[in-house]
């Protein structure tokens, strides 16, 4: 039976050397930060980055497979850099998604990323959030 995970900054550690499992969902956050500052957001932040080389391990021997794979959960994947390379990463590895291939975002940053890539990488799935306290702009 597969499982699903939220990986991030704070458990990834653990997860590194885990035999390898078949997840249903796996939530990647690269980073530990956020482009934006909503009022209802307490989520603390920091710098602190996922090793891109610690990310091939994990994918190599650590994931048998996967339905879903999703870019961003709780922070913000289009502040980092290496966006692209993640996906790729995850396209040639068991942890390639069966399903769904998602990128969560708030869509800001989108455009300094190459879409090109992401598409040759499987992406399926966008997901723009658009927030507000105000429930008429909501």
């Amino acid at each position: 039976m597969g499982t699903t995970i939220n990986l991030n900054v704070h458990n990834f550690k653990h997860w590194l050397g885990k035999p390898a499992r078949d997840f249903d969902v796996l939530r990647f956050d690269a980073n530990n930060n956020c482009n934006i500052h909503c009022v209802y957001c307490a989520i603390q932040r920091s710098s602190e980055l996922i090793s891109f080389d610690d990310f091939r391990i994990f994918l190599s021997e650590s994931i048998a497979s996967a339905g879903v794979f999703q870019f961003g959960c709780q922070m913000e994947p289009t502040l980092d850099a290496r966006l692209c390379d993640f996906m790729t990463a995850v396209s040639q590895s068991p942890a390639k998604p069966k399903k769904l291939f998602r990128l969560q975002t708030n869509a800001i940053l989108l455009h300094r990323h190459d879409h090109g890539r992401m598409l040759e990488a499987g992406l399926n799935f966008l997901t723009v959030s658009m927030d507000s306290v105000d429930s008429e702009t909501f």
